[in-house]
């Protein structure tokens, strides 16, 4: 009951029933007409505002917990390695190496392989602040989303000509 209360919930919910009930090339043509513009206007300025967001906001939160870390090192940061490794090069790699035989477009798939190589998500920390808990706990999970971060400024790179050398655009 209070996981569908949620905002987000709900958005997939709606988003989920307009793609089931294919809603959007119906909206798409309704564009056409200049009342629906003026209409959906405020909306779309609205979502692109939020989406322009995303980032900063999110750099934003990261910088707040790394100024409030404890920066002291910690074993649970080595236990952190192999899954970073798993999740930023050996899930992008089966994963293409499984995906490249499908007849899809191979720029799409390109671009979900590399988006699988990036980071850890900011979230993780974010969600250990929301739900309240224990203060190590919030600055063990800012500190392995660095290490994710600042790991990927050499795991995406070699992702990258890894899936460029196996599957050339």
């Amino acid at each position: 009951k209070t996981v569908l209360g949620q905002p987000a919930a709900l958005s997939a919910v709606v988003g989920v029933g307009i793609f089931l009930l294919r809603l959007w090339p119906v909206t798409a043509q309704l564009g056409a007409f200049g009342w629906f513009e003026g209409v959906s206007y405020p909306f779309v300025t609205m979502l692109k505002s939020v989406k322009e967001l995303n980032t900063p906001i999110a750099m934003f939160v990261l910088g707040i917990n790394v100024y409030n870390a404890n920066w002291k090192f910690d074993r649970s940061l080595l236990s952190a390695v192999p899954f970073i490794l798993r999740r930023q090069i050996l899930i992008p790699a089966v994963i293409l190496l499984g995906t490249m035989w499908l007849p899809l477009d191979r720029t799409m798939l390109f671009s979900v392989f590399v988006e699988m190589a990036c980071p850890v998500a900011t979230m993780v920390s974010v969600l250990t602040l929301c739900y309240n808990a224990p203060q190590d706990e919030q600055e063990r999970s800012t500190r392995i989303v660095i290490l994710s971060t600042l790991s990927a400024l050499v795991t995406v790179p070699l992702m990258v000509a890894f899936g460029s050398w196996l599957m050339p655009l």
